[in-house]
């Protein structure tokens, strides 16, 4: 039994490292069902309160300066969203949420403490 344990090791090490993509800054995915997700937020503010699903499944929230940007994994079907508050007294800010390098949703908003969110699920 332990020889079997032995040769089936290299194997499935082998195995595990086929097919991983290499999405930069240490992140890599195997298989076809992982993607690159990109969260990011614009606009002619300073500050905003950010709230975003992360590669866990919960909910991250911090206090941001603008322009921002947040990378993530993400797995077929898995719930993406990011909102963000305006903190400033005017202007405006646009959240996105890129996939794999595509633009997938964005929505922008105007005015003090306003609140823009976009959802949607991975691929």
């Amino acid at each position: 039994m332990k020889k079997i344990f032995i040769l089936a090791l290299p194997l499935l090490i082998a195995a595990c490292g086929a097919g991983n993509a290499d999405f930069g800054g240490g992140m890599t995915a195997s298989g076809t069902n992982a993607h690159l997700i990109v969260y990011s937020i614009e606009g002619p503010v300073s500050r905003v309160a950010v709230a975003y699903q992360n590669d866990l499944g919960g909910i991250s929230q911090e206090v941001v300066n603008v322009p921002w940007q947040k990378q993530l994994v993400a797995i077929s079907g898995q719930i993406l969203s990011v909102s963000a508050q305006n903190q400033d007294s005017a202007g405006y800010l646009t959240v996105g949420i890129t996939i794999d390098g595509i633009p997938y949703k964005q929505a922008t908003v105007l005015g003090a403490f306003a609140t823009a969110t976009t959802t949607g699920s991975c691929c």
